[in-house]
This record gives C-alpha cells, sequence and structure tokens, in this order.
C-alpha cells in the first residue's frame, strides 16, 4: 500500500508540473497573440497619418495634434521625428549663414590686405 502511495503522488505531482507547463505556455502564446494585435492596430494607425500634413501644420497646430495622444502612440512619434526635423532644418539654415559670413569675411581680409600692401 505504501508504494501505491507513493507511486500515485508522483503521478499527481507529475500532472501539476505538466499542468503549470502547459498554462505558462498557454499565457505566453495569449501575450504573442495581443502583442501582434497591437502591432496590427499600430499598422492601421501609421498608414492613416500622413507625413506631409504633419510637416505642413505650425508649431502651434503640431503641439495640439501631438498632446492629443499618448506618449507610445505612432502620432506621438512621427510628431518627435517632426520636431527633430524641424531643428535640423533651423540648423542647416543657421549653419549656411555662418559659412557666408566667414566667407565674407575671408574676401573682405583679402582685400584690406591686398589695399594695405599698397600703402
Amino acid at each position: 500500500m505504501d508504494q501505491q502511495e507513493r507511486f500515485f503522488r508522483q503521478m499527481d505531482e507529475r500532472n501539476r508540473s505538466q499542468q503549470e507547463r502547459m498554462i505558462s505556455q498557454q499565457e505566453e502564446r495569449t501575450k504573442s497573440l495581443h502583442a501582434i494585435e497591437r502591432m496590427k492596430e499600430l499598422q492601421g494607425e501609421m498608414r492613416a497619418v500622413d507625413r506631409r500634413e504633419i510637416g505642413g501644420k505650425s508649431d502651434i497646430e503640431l503641439t495640439i495634434w501631438q498632446t492629443s495622444y499618448p506618449s507610445e502612440s505612432p502620432q506621438y512619434r512621427l510628431a518627435e521625428y517632426e520636431w527633430n526635423r524641424r531643428l535640423t532644418v533651423a540648423q542647416v539654415k543657421a549653419a549656411r549663414w555662418a559659412a557666408i559670413v566667414g566667407l565674407a569675411g575671408v574676401i573682405i581680409g583679402a582685400l584690406l590686405t591686398k589695399m594695405l600692401e599698397k600703402f
């Protein structure tokens, strides 16, 4: 009788561990399915947004549009990219002006040097 009880206990333990493994596998599959569904939703949302439309908004309109979405949404990320793009455009303009002023300084310096050499 004692061996029979041990055998049944061992079988119960094995069954429990198998059930626990099956439950954890099922939970992992469920999480994966939820992640896939979320990705499909995000793709649909991304298709609905036109980047040219975002680029045409004023700073205030873009701010209002961005704050109407949660920070993990694709629209919020696109707005961030637009802010970075605008910042880059402003930096390029400033760099161009700096280059023009520098070139003008070199030319003026060369002309002054030539003029002062004559005196």
